[in-house]
């Protein structure tokens, strides 16, 4: 299934001269996302075409949520066989511009701060492969919020305070909208989800929305919660945690994490360096009380696994902080192997912040110099359905390379790379009856500029070939006289 030709089949058509000026834009921002619109059209006349189509009131986002969800129906409709959990990652990400943006307002600090800003929360649907892989599918679910500007201003008294900053019932039930939303979707094709969020979505509505008509969740703590046990007596979380009961797991590999810009980020993801952390792991079952302030539609009590995975103290360099993860499942963890495949699945977690990233970096969606919410919502639209592209593709062949081309690619992708590599020296792609992902995706590369053979090719390298391979197919057209407009959808 081709991501791009799925979505644009699926869209909702507003009018069919709006549906011709999509599918360009989709086109024309797949080869080149991150250039301002000016740049990516060729003609000053498309460039203005794509201006009207962005500021047209008769679409919104919306639109592109509901095509996003329509791909998602159309995948699940292809799979004959019942999983048994559909992994789905929740995720919230912040968007900032510079200047002031007419319906948006700081995130964070004064109400005259020079930047306006939105948050993005996403829902990103996987399918299981052969193996421990997961495949993106799609977005399940998008929305996005904006802070009032009394909201702003009274969390930032909080914390100069050092008080507790309660968000907006709005912003905190986001997790559970999502969570539901997702749930909707997969019941109506008898599938079922493992929910998993960080310690953001650590919240009773979550877990309990996340665990109910057979679906599953996997949350990191942020809370230290109000525990039962079987006479009544309370506890907290963290002082059930026995040390001495744990197990050595294998070392764990921690990536560098290298120092933001942004001092909100350092706080919550201090910079760390790449080392072997020392493991011990552990499990049991506990039993959540209701919070005070939580609905009272909701269970009084929650049992559940608590799976917590501690760094050994030698391990940690000086001025870090060791892993100290608390996570709360619905899943049944009887053993030690149960345990180390909820830390294995819960740290998969960053798919979705690998697709936050080639959204943000890729397209640059913050250098976007659209002046109303409106119009960025429609722009964060298509560069939310052009990033997925992508990153299906990069991740078809990071976790499955040698898979056959053509469960990734289109044919006429694969014709065309033939035909450049008739006139290329080396040939790259005759010499095989039987083309894998890796081959095609390299062959993009190479169409990008990419040279060497000692290290993979990198995103944007990879998107300037698919803009080449894009100028190629125009061309082939125009020689054989077929039509490029209409409701003849891109093939990425």
């Amino acid at each position: 299934m081709f991501f791009l030709t799925t979505f644009l089949e699926s869209v909702s058509l507003v009018s069919v001269p709006w549906y011709r000026r999509l599918n360009q834009a989709l086109r024309a921002l797949f080869g080149q996302p991150a250039l301002p619109a000016a740049k990516v059209f060729c003609r000053e006349a498309d460039s203005k075409a794509f201006s009207t189509f962005i500021m047209d009131p008769r679409w919104s986002l919306r639109v592109i949520t509901d095509g996003l969800k329509r791909c998602a129906e159309a995948a699940l409709a292809a799979i004959s066989t019942s999983h048994a959990l559909f992994p789905v990652f929740h995720d919230t990400t912040e968007l900032n511009w510079g200047g002031k943006r007419l319906g948006l307002f700081p995130l964070h600090g004064s109400t005259n701060a020079a930047k306006s800003g939105m948050l993005l929360h996403a829902s990103l649907l996987t399918v299981p492969q052969s193996g421990s892989a997961w495949m993106p599918v799609t977005l399940s679910h998008v929305e996005t919020l904006v802070r009032s500007p009394k909201a702003t201003a009274k969390a930032s008294k909080a914390k100069a305070k050092h008080e507790v900053v309660v968000k907006s019932a709005s912003e905190a039930l986001r997790w559970t909208r999502g969570v539901e939303a997702t749930n909707e979707l997969l019941e109506g094709y008898r599938q079922r989800a493992l929910h998993i969020a960080d310690c953001e979505a650590d919240n009773f509505a979550v877990f309990a929305a996340a665990s109910e008509k057979g679906h599953h969740f996997i949350i990191r703590a942020k809370h230290s919660r109000k525990l039962l046990d079987a006479a009544g007596a309370t506890s907290k979380l963290e002082e059930t945690i026995d040390l001495e009961a744990g197990v050595d797991m294998a070392e764990l590999h921690l990536p560098q994490r290298k120092p933001s810009d942004k001092p909100a980020k350092n706080k919550a993801h201090p910079p760390r360096q790449a080392r072997r952390a020392k493991i011990k792991i552990g499990w049991h079952e506990v039993t959540l009380a209701r919070p005070a302030k939580a609905s009272r539609n909701l269970p009084t009590t929650m049992t559940l696994r608590l799976v917590w995975v501690r760094e050994d103290p030698q391990t940690i360099p000086a001025g870090e902080k060791g892993i100290d993860w608390h996570l709360l499942t619905s899943l049944d963890v009887p053993d030690e192997a149960a345990a180390r495949e909820v830390v294995a699945n819960y740290r998969k977690r960053w798919m979705i912040e690998d697709y936050f990233k080639v959204f943000k970096v890729g397209t640059a969606v913050e250098a976007r110099q659209h002046e109303t919410r409106e119009t960025l919502e429609r722009m964060i639209g298509l560069l939310l359905v052009v990033a997925m592209a992508m990153f299906r593709s990069l991740k078809a062949w990071r976790e499955s390379p040698e898979a056959a081309a053509e469960t990734v690619f289109d044919e006429e992708t694969i014709e065309v790379l033939k035909l450049i590599d008739v006139s290329s020296k080396p040939k790259q792609l005759r010499n095989f009856a039987q083309l894998t992902v890796e081959q095609v995706l390299i062959a993009i590369a190479r169409l990008g500029g990419y040279k060497s053979s000692s290290k993979p090719p990198g995103m944007l390298v990879i998107w300037r070939g698919f803009w080449e391979l894009d100028r190629a197919k125009h061309a082939i057209r125009a020689a054989s006289k077929q039509p490029t407009n209409g409701r003849n959808p891109p093939n990425h």
